[in-house]
């Protein structure tokens, strides 16, 4: 983070020496002030922390297929609406003016039929499972299989656990109760489940 505040810094810097120096119009500083503060906010929303989790968030690729058909790349962040309890992420309409209002829009889970994301790890394409709230990415495959709501290859975390498929079903909310019963004749597995080491116990049962 302090990485990202100096450049900030020195953008902040930079845009004002130029204000000072450069013939500008009031109005056309102003709109130079705005887009760099603008900037600034991406730029320090690059790393962002979770609210009340401790988890680091970052920037992914998204190949998107909006209900009217419409085909879009995305460069987002993935947030959270905590009113409507429904994850999100913003798109840049560049056929819009820099400075126009409605440039940047959000995109919700409801409002897209395909839903793809670009694994840096593995240069693949990863489909997501789209439900009314989330954007849902399996992690392997098994009897159980682990579905989360940001996925990176070898960088996944419990807390990020939405759901689960149990046999290639439906996906289920994720419920520990639920694990437990399926889980109840396999005492590793159920042992590791209660201590709250769920990809553990997932990996135990699926082996097992």
């Amino acid at each position: 983070m302090k990485t990202y505040s100096l450049l900030v810094l020195l953008l902040v810097v930079c845009v004002q020496q130029n204000l000072a120096q450069s013939p500008l119009s009031p109005d056309e500083s102003e709109k130079l002030l705005k887009q760099e503060t603008k900037a600034r906010a991406r730029q320090e929303n690059m790393l962002t922390w979770s609210k009340g989790s401790g988890l680091i968030q970052s920037r992914f690729q998204f190949r998107v297929t909006m209900k009217d058909g419409q085909e879009i790349i995305v460069s987002s962040l993935v947030f959270t609406d905590h009113n409507n309890r429904r994850n999100y992420i913003l798109w840049e309409d560049r056929s819009l003016a820099i400075d126009a209002p409605k440039r940047e829009k959000k995109i919700y889970p409801s409002g897209t039929t395909v839903f793809y994301r670009y694994d840096r790890t593995t240069t693949s394409i990863v489909e997501a499972y789209i439900t009314d709230s989330a954007w849902l990415f399996k992690e392997g495959t098994g009897k159980i299989t682990l579905m989360y709501t940001l996925d990176e290859n070898g960088y996944t975390d419990s807390r990020k656990i939405a759901a689960f498929q149990f046999h290639g079903g439906i996906p289920e909310p994720f419920n520990e109760k639920r694990l437990e019963q399926i889980m109840i004749n396999y005492p590793k597995a159920l042992k590791a489940l209660r201590k709250k080491h769920y990809q553990q116990a997932v990996s135990l049962y699926n082996n097992s």
